[in-house]
């Protein structure tokens, strides 16, 4: 049985937000107090972008069920 293997991508900058972060950025249940710097970051970091958009599409359904709870 063949196992299909997808590398997430990787941030390159210091303090990028964590897969639950963007879950909840995604959800609408970032704190007031961190949405604006999560969400300048993820304007200036090509590979958070990536990773949001991956989360968004359920291109990665395991990490996105796992950050949510599903």
């Amino acid at each position: 049985m063949a196992t299909t293997t997808f590398d997430a991508p990787t941030c390159l900058k210091a303090g990028c937000p964590s897969d639950l972060d963007l879950a909840d950025l995604l959800d609408a249940e970032t704190p007031p107090e961190t949405h604006g710097a999560i969400t300048e970051h993820i304007g200036e970091c090509a590979g958070c972008q990536k990773r949001l958009d991956l989360l968004a599409t359920g291109e990665i359904p395991i990490l996105a069920q796992a950050v949510r709870g599903i």
